[in-house]
């Protein structure tokens, strides 16, 4: 299994909190690849997401950036804490994690315990319907064109 961290902000993204995760997960015998994309162009960064299972995003703001709408327009499953009121206002499909919760979610991503093909699905269901160019486009014509 491959899983990708992309931070554009190591401390804002939660970086640290991830790498202990994955370090101890290691320790207990976890076998997987681990790919923390850090300065190299937007094109191997999107290479990079397209090749892993799951990407991790961050684990602190309490809503997602640019590097889970791209991983939802490739299809791939995103771990992120949302905060709950968020959660529940535009219902994301995302594989819910914090600083405090990483271990568990990448341990329960590695036994198998998410679908992460049918994730990966609604991802890009998802991100047709609210970050596709196309509809971000249309929202900002009946903004301009309301003004």
């Amino acid at each position: 299994m491959i899983i990708v961290h992309a931070p554009s902000r190591r401390d804002v993204k939660g970086t640290r909190f991830i790498l202990k995760a994955v370090n101890e997960l290691r320790s207990e015998g976890y076998n997987f690849e681990f790919r923390l994309v850090e300065k190299v162009s937007r094109d191997k960064a999107l290479k990079l997401i397209k090749e892993a299972d799951v990407v991790i995003d961050q684990l602190i703001i309490g809503w997602y950036g640019m590097v889970t709408i791209e991983a939802m327009s490739a299809g791939k499953p995103v771990i992120c804490y949302i905060s709950q009121d968020l959660l529940e206002k535009y219902k994301p499909p995302i594989i819910p994690a914090d600083k405090h919760t990483i271990k568990r979610t990448l341990k329960d991503v590695l036994d198998r315990k998410y679908n992460l093909k049918e994730i990966g699905i609604k991802a890009r269901e998802y991100y047709n319907k609210v970050h596709s160019p196309r509809k971000v486009c249309d929202r900002w014509c009946r903004i301009y064109s309301s003004i």
